[in-house]
C-alpha cells in the first residue's frame, strides 16, 4: 500500500491551510497520533507466526486398539486460534505406529472455528515407542512439530511382563526365606554353644504285692 493511500498529501495539507488554517491544523494532528498506530500494526501482520499445540495424545501409552487419537490447535502469535488452516498428521511408514482411516499413514484435516483439528480414533501397529509429525500450513506459512507415544496392545507383550514380575516375585520370596533360615540357623547354633542340652531322667514304677 503506498504512502498516497495510507496519509493526506501535503500539497493537499497546504491548500487547505491556505483556506481554512483550523481544520488544516486538526488534519496534521489527526495524522500525526494515528500514523505510530499503522506502523505497528503493520509490523505485527508481517511478525505473526503459526504455532501448534497438541492438546492430546503426546506421552500416550497405548494399552489398547482405537484407544488413541490426537487434537491440535493451531494458534497465530500463540495467543489467537486459527480457522481453516490445514493440519496434517503423519504417522511413521514402518516399526510401531499408527494407521488412520482406510489404514492411511498419512491424514489432512483442516481446523474448525477454534483452531482445533482432531485426527479421530487410530489403529495401533507394532509394539514399541513412536512418533507422529503434525504439520500446519496457513496462508503461506508452514510449521511442525511431534508428538511420541508407545503401543503395548499386543497380548504377547503384557503376558511376558506379567511372567518377568512373577519370576522376580518368586526369587525375592525364596531369597528372603533361604535368609531368615541362614539367621535362625545361627542363632540356635550360638544358643546351643552357650547352654547345655537338657538332662531327661525316666524313673521306673514301684510294682508291690498284691493286695
Amino acid at each position: 500500500m503506498s504512502c498516497k493511500s495510507r496519509f493526506f498529501p501535503v500539497s493537499y495539507l497546504w491548500s487547505i491551510a491556505g483556506r481554512r488554517p483550523v481544520v488544516a491544523g486538526v488534519l496534521i494532528l489527526l495524522v500525526g497520533f494515528f500514523q505510530p498506530g499503522w506502523v505497528s500494526l503493520t509490523i505485527l501482520a508481517q511478525d505473526s507466526t503459526l504455532r501448534i499445540a497438541v492438546l492430546e495424545g503426546n506421552n500416550r501409552v497405548v494399552k489398547k486398539d482405537k484407544e488413541l487419537r490426537f487434537v491440535v490447535e493451531v494458534r497465530k502469535d500463540s495467543r489467537v486460534p486459527v480457522a481453516g488452516a490445514e493440519v496434517t498428521f503423519i504417522a511413521p511408514d514402518s516399526g510401531p505406529g499408527i494407521l488412520f482411516t482406510e489404514n492411511a499413514n498419512r491424514l489432512t484435516v483442516k481446523t474448525d472455528s477454534f483452531g482445533r483439528a482432531n485426527s479421530g480414533f487410530v489403529r495401533s501397529v507394532g509394539d514399541g515407542p513412536f512418533q507422529v509429525k503434525i504439520q500446519a500450513s496457513y496462508q503461506g506459512q508452514t510449521v511442525s512439530t511431534t508428538a511420541q507415544a508407545v503401543n503395548q496392545t499386543s497380548p504377547g507383550s503384557t503376558s511376558n511382563t506379567k511372567k518377568k514380575s512373577g519370576i522376580w516375585k518368586w526369587v525375592l520370596i525364596g531369597g528372603a526365606g533361604a535368609a531368615a533360615g541362614i539367621i535362625l540357623a545361627t542363632k540356635s547354633g550360638s544358643d546351643s554353644d552357650s547352654t547345655p542340652p537338657p538332662t531327661i531322667t525316666v524313673t521306673p514304677p514301684e510294682i508291690g504285692p498284691p493286695q
